[in-house]
C-alpha cells in the first residue's frame, strides 16, 4: 500500500493510499514503498493510530467546518450519482460520533464543481472515477494509480518543525476508484459500500492513521509494524475495511473518537 509526500505550493502533500492486498503492486508511482516486516495485530489494541508530521506535530485543522465539495471525473460532467449521498451518509456518521467534543464539523456542500479540480487550494474536492483510475492530469497510463487501491486521501498540512502552525491542514481531496471495484449506497454481495470508505477516508481528514499494516509518511515513526489479521477488530481505519465488511456498515470505534477528541477537547 503505497503513499509518498511532495512539496506542493510552499508545503507538502501527503497521499495516503487504501488496497485491498497489504503488499505494494501495479505501476510504479513516486512513492515510497514500505517493506512488511509486521507483527500480529491484537486484538486487545486500545487506542487508535493518529497522523503525524515528519516532525512528529499531529495532523489537525484549525477551521471548526470542514467542507467537502463533490467534483466530476470530467470538466463539464455532474459527479457521480452514488457520491454526495454515500458522502452525506458519512459526514453524518462521523459528526455524531465526535458530537462530544470540539471537533471540526464535516459538511457537504450542495454547490458542485464543474470540473476535477485536485490541488492544494483549500477546496476539499471529492471524486468518484468511473472511466480511469488515474490522476486528473494522467497523460499516459503509466500515470494511472495501482489497481488494488480502493481509493486514497490527499492532506495538505503546514510543516513549520517548532511552529505552531505544523500539522495544521489547509485541505484536503479524495478519490475513490470505481473502475475496478464496484459501489454501491448500501452495499451487498456483490458490491462494497460506498459509505464504508468514505468513512475510513474521512477519518484520515480528521487526523487518523491505520491501526494496522505498513507504516507511511505520516505515521507515528515510534509505531512497531503492525499486521491486519482478519479477526482484527473491525476499527474504520482499517486499511481493508471496506473489503473486509464487504456490505455492511461500519461506525467510528470508541477508540477512534476518543484519539480524535483529544485534538479537540
Amino acid at each position: 500500500m503505497p503513499a509518498h509526500m511532495q512539496r506542493h505550493s510552499g508545503g507538502h502533500r501527503l497521499e495516503i493510499v487504501e488496497s485491498v492486498s497489504m503488499a505494494p503492486s501495479g505501476p510504479k508511482l513516486s512513492a515510497i514503498l514500505i517493506a512488511l516486516g509486521l507483527v500480529s495485530c491484537s486484538r486487545d489494541r486500545e487506542r487508535a493510530q493518529a497522523a503525524y508530521t515528519p516532525s512528529g506535530a499531529r495532523l489537525h485543522w484549525r477551521s471548526r467546518e470542514i467542507v467537502l465539495t463533490p467534483a466530476p471525473e470530467r470538466m463539464g460532467e455532474r459527479p457521480s450519482a452514488l457520491l454526495s449521498p454515500a458522502l452525506i451518509a458519512a459526514a453524518s456518521a462521523w459528526n455524531q460520533a465526535l458530537a462530544g467534543c470540539n471537533a471540526p464539523r464535516v459538511l457537504v456542500n450542495r454547490t458542485l464543481l464543474s470540473g476535477p479540480l485536485l490541488a492544494d487550494d483549500r477546496v476539499n474536492a471529492v471524486i468518484v472515477h468511473e472511466r480511469k483510475w488515474c490522476p486528473t492530469t494522467s497523460v499516459q497510463h503509466e500515470d494511472c494509480y495501482p489497481a488494488d487501491s480502493q481509493a486514497h486521501t490527499l492532506l495538505y498540512p503546514n510543516i513549520e518543525p517548532g511552529s505552531a502552525k505544523d500539522g495544521e491542514l489547509r485541505g484536503i481531496d479524495i478519490e475513490v476508484n470505481a473502475v475496478d471495484y464496484h459501489w454501491s449506497t448500501s452495499g451487498s454481495k456483490d458490491s462494497l459500500n460506498l459509505r464504508t470508505i468514505f468513512m475510513h477516508e474521512l477519518g484520515h481528514v480528521l487526523g487518523l492513521d491505520h491501526p494496522c499494516g505498513p507504516n507511511t509518511e505520516w505515521s507515528n515513526k515510534k509505531r512497531p509494524l503492525v499486521a491486519c489479521e482478519p479477526n482484527a477488530p473491525l476499527w474504520i481505519m482499517r486499511s481493508d475495511i471496506a473489503f473486509v465488511t464487504q456490505g455492511n456498515s461500519v461506525s467510528p470505534s470508541q477508540a477512534e473518537v476518543d484519539a480524535i477528541c483529544e485534538l479537540y477537547p
